[in-house]
């Protein structure tokens, strides 16, 4: 396999910014989505505040033990709707398994990323990415399970042995970090799994298993750089939505939500693009190391040497029929 080692995180952020209709498109249709199916919590919260004299502790100023007993409380009959989380996590996988390729195929061939070609790249490759998708929600769960499951074992632990607050923080600390890092790995491999089931899709290459094999050769003979950048994007995209939270928190006593509304879309905007900066990321690593297909890139055969020397005729002349003399 061919390296060449170009830099990844600026020209990335350039190619995101380049393809900047792609992450308007998505952020559109994340925010339909979400103003679709938050009707009915809107339907749910008006029920149990609309004549409550208790709601005004919520709209003159912020409690959180109020807040905390609101959620708890449309999660119970009647006003529960357990179907209506599910349908909208269901769509939401969808929408993204229909866009991810799209937007992937406009950062591989550098076509202008129109909502139409979105769609017709994304049913195109629809169902690879599915069969990607499951193979990772697998190893996910084999490889993160147990260390969740230590990480929840150590916890138990210091609460019974009294440890609590902020040293019980530090102590759990490095097992989330860990358990964050090891994910970060696992996704950047499979991001990768689907870039290059794009460029073998460019070759008529339609078998996603050909894609592991240069995903894992990819960050074989270039790790460093690649999970370093990927890894700071991530946490700069959980920064960015922890700050507008923390910020829009700040707020909440203030009259008015139009500041706190925008002050979450902000943070959503900008998670959103540092994804898509990682998805420019990872185009990058793989235009520098192709997939090393052999079918695909099979060299030509070569020429018959032509000795430079005069050869004899195979086929020599005929010679002319004598015709006798009458």
């Amino acid at each position: 396999m061919e390296t060449n080692r170009r830099p990844l995180l600026l020209p990335g952020l350039h190619m995101a910014l380049h393809h900047w209709r792609a992450i308007a498109w998505t952020y559109a249709l994340q925010l339909l989505l979400t103003v679709l199916f938050t009707l009915g919590v809107h339907h749910q919260l008006a029920a149990l505040l609309s004549h409550s004299l208790v709601s005004t502790r919520l709209t003159s100023g912020f409690d959180v033990t109020l807040l905390a007993e609101v959620f708890r409380g449309i999660r119970q009959p009647p006003y529960a709707g357990r179907q209506q989380w599910y349908l909208s996590s269901f769509v939401f996988a969808i929408v993204n398994l229909i866009l991810t390729p799209g937007v992937l195929y406009a950062y591989v061939t550098g076509e202008r990323a129109c909502l139409h070609r979105l769609q017709y790249q994304g049913f195109r490759y629809f169902w690879r990415f599915v069969r990607i998708a499951l193979v990772a929600v697998i190893l996910f769960t084999a490889v993160l399970s147990p260390l969740a499951s230590l990480r929840s074992f150590v916890s138990d632990r210091l609460d019974a042995a009294g440890v609590l607050g902020k040293p019980h923080f530090l102590a759990v600390l490095p097992m989330t970090l860990l358990l964050l890092l090891v994910a970060c790995l696992i996704r950047l491999y499979f991001d990768l799994v689907e870039v290059y089931a794009i460029q073998l899709g460019l070759n008529n290459e339609y078998r996603v298993y050909k894609a592991y094999a240069p995903a894992w050769d990819a960050l074989r003979f270039r790790f460093t750089g690649p999970y370093l950048a990927f890894t700071f994007l991530t946490f700069a995209g959980i920064a960015c939505i922890a700050a507008a939270a923390w910020l829009a928190i700040h707020r909440l006593a203030a009259p008015g939500s139009l500041g706190i509304f925008l002050l979450l879309q902000s943070g959503i905007l900008l998670d959103l693009v540092t994804r898509f900066w990682q998805r420019a990321v990872e185009v990058r690593l793989v235009e520098d190391m192709p997939a090393n297909n052999p079918e695909l890139n099979e060299d030509p055969p070569a020429p018959v040497p032509i000795s430079p020397w005069p050869r004899p005729n195979p086929f020599p002349p005929h010679p002319e029929p004598e015709i006798p003399e009458s």
